[in-house]
């Protein structure tokens, strides 16, 4: 029986060190005035580039975006990544795949198509994200501990007018619990940054 109490006492220490990872992340960002003129009800998170947009990966951004709101009392209903490109895949599939190719290579979004987008999700505000210069180090064993880096940028356009109304950037970076660890996973380092950004939300 006492081996039993060691064994699950050894688990729940082991999930609160996961949960207690060292995180941190930079944030700043330039905010359009017209931001203050836009009526925001709804605000749609589409997929990142840069990463892969698998279930769990647009889930747990979801979650980070809603959970910041929260904390700050942001009373703005988020229409998540997961919905959004399930949505957008059955009714703008051609159009949102090269727009979503566009502004991975940085080039100009097209405002008709952020407009297209906006009523087909019933947003008023659109977030496009871009995840780069992504670095992994695995810890060396007595030696040092590793750590993983991402950096986000976030791009919020209007729906309605398809004006870039606030974009900001974070590094996130979320490092090992010791220093026998394999570098984090990526999307650990993504929602440090996506919390930081989102916890720095313009408009309430």
């Amino acid at each position: 029986m006492k081996k039993k109490w060691v064994f699950f006492a050894s688990i729940i220490f082991l999930f609160t060190l996961e949960s207690c990872a060292p995180t941190k992340a930079t944030f700043n960002s330039t905010v359009n005035p017209d931001i203050s003129r836009e009526k925001i009800f709804n605000i749609a998170i589409m997929p990142f580039t840069g990463i892969e947009s698998d279930k769990t990966n647009l889930g747990e951004i979801d979650t980070t975006v809603m959970k910041a709101f929260d904390k700050k009392k942001i009373k703005i209903r988020v229409i998540g990544s997961y919905f959004a490109s399930n949505k957008l895949d059955q009714s703008l599939l051609r159009d949102w795949s090269n727009f979503s190719e566009n502004y991975a290579q940085g080039k100009s979004v097209n405002v008709n198509l952020i407009s297209e987008i906006g009523k087909d999700l019933k947003t008023d505000v659109i977030v496009l994200g871009k995840v780069y210069n992504i670095v992994m180090h695995n810890a060396e064993y007595g030696a040092k501990f590793g750590d993983t880096k991402a950096t986000l940028t976030i791009n919020l356009f209007s729906a309605t007018t398809g004006k870039l109304l606030w974009t900001a950037t974070s590094q996130g970076t979320v490092g090992t619990l010791t220093t026998n660890d394999p570098a984090p996973p990526v999307i650990n380092a993504v929602t440090a940054a996506v919390k930081e950004i989102f916890l720095n939300f313009p408009i309430k």
